[in-house]
């Protein structure tokens, strides 16, 4: 599934850009037999679209195994499905998941926004996972 990355800032995801995006997405995985488990997941923006693809799903009576957010530093209000976050050791978004209480103003509730998480780290910088010697940390996390 493509995101929205170099069409539409971050700024202009409005619920009205989302719900064209996801109502494609959503037919597609609606298309599948209704015993079919899937996970829905996006990268950094991507995140954005699959949150509101989760929520559509989850609406429809279609609710993912699980949303798997990689990179999630956004607040888009809450989900109670099942979530796994995923950060980078090296990324700018790891002080906010490390545990440490690190928050800046503005910073994402992302404990309070998803009641039902687990929270994992695994190599690589931002935008680095889907590289050489990151990969197979990605594939153990998912």
């Amino acid at each position: 599934m493509r995101s929205l990355v170099n069409i539409v800032k971050i700024r202009d995801y409005t619920r009205d850009v989302l719900d064209i995006l996801t109502r494609a997405y959503e037919r597609e995985i609606l298309l599948l037999p209704p015993s079919t488990q899937f996970v829905v997941g996006g990268n950094c923006q991507g995140g954005i679209i699959a949150l509101a693809l989760a929520r559509r799903l989850a609406n429809a009576g279609r609710v993912p195994m699980r949303l798997i957010l990689m990179e999630w530093n956004f607040h888009y209000g809450r989900y109670s499905g099942p979530v796994t976050i995923l950060y980078g050791a090296d990324s700018y978004t790891a002080r906010q998941y490390r545990g440490t209480g690190e928050r800046n103003p503005g910073d994402p509730d992302w404990k309070l926004d998803f009641p039902d998480h687990k929270v994992i780290c695994i190599p690589g910088g931002h935008g680095e996972f889907f590289s050489e010697g990151n990969i197979d940390g990605l594939a153990s996390a998912i």
